[in-house]
C-alpha cells in the first residue's frame, strides 16, 4: 500500500527507504497489510509509523505491480490521503 499525500503547497511526501528492498530509494510512504487488516487501515498505519502524521484515506488512485526479487510479483495500491494532525518526522521503519 502507498499514500499519496500531496500538501497545499502541492509538494507530494517522499520518504528515503532505510531497509531493503528499497534501502536508499526514495519512495511513497506505506508497507504492507498486515493480517486482518483493511487495505486503507494498511495506509493509515504506515504513514503514520513512517512520518508521525495522522491520516484519512480520500480514495484508491492506482495499482502498481512490480516483479519481486523472490520471482512473485508485488502488488501495491495507492490511495489520496489528508493529513488530519501530526508533526512530519521520519520513523526508523522506512
Amino acid at each position: 500500500m502507498g499514500a499519496v499525500c500531496i500538501d497545499d503547497a502541492h509538494r507530494l511526501l517522499l520518504i528515503l527507504r532505510g531497509q531493503p528492498p528499497a534501502e536508499g530509494l526514495w519512495s511513497l510512504p506505506g508497507g504492507r497489510v498486515e493480517a486482518g487488516e483493511s487495505a486503507t487501515a494498511a495506509v493509515v498505519r504506515e504513514v503514520w509509523e513512517e512520518t508521525g502524521l495522522s491520516v484519512q484515506v480520500e480514495r484508491e488512485v492506482g495499482t502498481v505491480r512490480r516483479d519481486a526479487p523472490s520471482g512473485g510479483t508485488y502488488v501495491i495500491r495507492d490511495f489520496l490521503v489528508s493529513v488530519l494532525s501530526g508533526e512530519l518526522c521520519a520513523g526508523d521503519d522506512a
